[in-house]
């Protein structure tokens, strides 16, 4: 049987997704590593979609900022709806459940209602024009980002200490990504 071809823009949605997971897969055992607490497994898959949360928060701003709010709202729907799948499917320890009652449980791989108030959270902090604005912004998506790994490790809402190694992993997750090289090519989508 034949594998179905794509078209060059469901291929970029594609490689971008498995990229948004692969880094974010990546981040989440360094920091695994390096937060000198020992992680369970729940724990970590949290991580995972914690950086996946802080990605399509980047993705939304920067599709915002290239194509407009209509065009954004197709990427970002449909990088959603992949990493959905992805998560359900074929990491299936990713999956995110619900007990609804009465022994039913929905299961999900993207909390849209985490993923919707991750944004507005990080939404709050504003678009930087220069160097000295850019580093500000960086240092306050680390403090928020960090305060969201030290609940999931800790239960507390922020340890300092996970800071800086949020910074560092965001500078070089958004470095690795290349989101605003990646994100041009949906410019027909």
């Amino acid at each position: 049987m034949a594998e179905k071809k794509h078209s060059p823009i469901e291929d970029a949605f594609l490689d971008l997704t498995a990229s948004l997971f692969t880094q974010a897969y990546t981040c989440a055992d360094y920091f695994e590593q390096k937060c000198g607490r020992s992680v369970t497994p729940e724990q970590f898959a949290q991580i995972v979609r914690e950086f996946i949360f802080l990605f399509m928060h980047f993705i939304d701003r920067y599709s915002f900022e290239m194509y407009g709010e209509e065009r954004r709202c197709r990427i970002v729907d449909s990088l959603a709806s992949l990493l959905n799948d992805l998560l359900q499917e074929d990491w299936r320890k990713f999956k995110a459940t619900d007990h609804i009652g009465n022994n039913m449980t929905a299961v999900r791989g993207i909390d849209s209602a985490i993923l919707s108030a991750r944004n507005a959270e990080y939404d709050q902090i504003p678009s930087s024009q220069t160097t000295e604005e850019s580093e500000g912004a960086s240092k306050k998506f680390a403090v928020a980002f960090s305060a969201h790994l030290s609940q999931t490790i800790r239960g507390i809402r922020l340890d300092l200490t996970y800071t800086e190694l949020a910074m560092d992993l965001l500078t070089n997750s958004l470095d690795a990504l290349n989101l605003e090289e990646n994100l041009a090519q949906f410019k027909n989508a």
